[in-house]
């Protein structure tokens, strides 16, 4: 009995349900399609920035000035290279597995030279997932995401 007790049970709402109970669309679970909601996700951004804004801004490296370790590297989606992150830079995060093999677009001491040049990045050799995700940052740059990692 005492497991039991211990029992929490966590429903979330979904979208296309949150008029039977009078709350707005925008922040609940939504059934996944083929392509991204881009004024949905500007939406989110906005909302981040006016009610809670600084505070989406810490990362670990700022404790103590606005640049981060000289190890940071990033994609900058404009000149497809890798650049080292700017101070304060606005960043989008990409969080997957990256399954089995791949040493085709591994960034290498053999091949960061070439990837650190404008169009040093070569597209044909990136995996789906790194390609569609450089793509929606490309579609929100009107709201200055410099870089993407």
């Amino acid at each position: 009995m005492a497991a039991e007790a211990q029992l929490h049970v966590d429903i979330q709402l979904l979208e296309e349900d949150s008029h039977k109970v009078s709350r707005v669309t925008d922040y609940h679970g939504r059934r996944l399609k083929d392509t991204v909601d881009i004024n949905l996700i500007m939406k989110w951004i906005h909302f981040c920035k006016t009610e809670h804004g600084d505070q989406c801004e810490s990362v670990w490296w700022t404790a103590n000035d606005d640049d981060p370790p000289d190890f940071v590297r990033m994609i900058d989606v404009k000149q497809m290279a890798l650049v080292r992150a700017p101070p304060r830079c606005r960043y989008v995060a990409l969080s997957y597995v990256w399954g089995g093999g791949g040493e085709e677009y591994w960034t290498t001491m053999s091949n960061v030279t070439t990837r650190n040049r404008p169009a040093g990045l070569d597209k044909s050799v990136l995996p789906a997932t790194i390609l569609d995700a450089i793509d929606l940052v490309k579609r929100i740059r009107l709201i200055k995401f410099e870089t993407w990692i």
